[in-house]
């Protein structure tokens, strides 16, 4: 790939199983395409967490805490539609 050429952010995901591949691809892309901004997997995985939306996001409230962040995600406002805290077992990205 030319080195003048941006890739643009991949669509955030919401948990659709049949964008899964897809978001998983593009991510990819814009890894491999940046590696500098992406030394390690922690910065890989803040990347990924920050287009979750939705029924993906809503699943797994404590994400960044479990992968190194320093926030707790409680505190910015990932919670259940009834503003209840979320389970914080280990399901899917893409489990409804």
């Amino acid at each position: 790939m030319p080195r003048d050429v941006v890739l643009p952010t991949p669509e955030p995901f919401s948990g659709d199983l049949n964008k899964s591949k897809g978001f998983l691809l593009q991510c990819s892309l814009v890894f491999g395409r940046s590696p500098q901004s992406f030394p390690d997997d922690a910065n890989k995985i803040s990347y990924v967490i920050g287009l979750l939306r939705d029924k993906a996001l809503r699943r797994h409230p404590d994400l960044f805490q479990r992968f190194g962040g320093t926030q707790d995600p409680r505190q910015t406002g990932w919670t259940g539609e009834d503003g209840s805290s979320q389970d914080q077992g280990s399901v899917g990205l893409a489990n409804p």
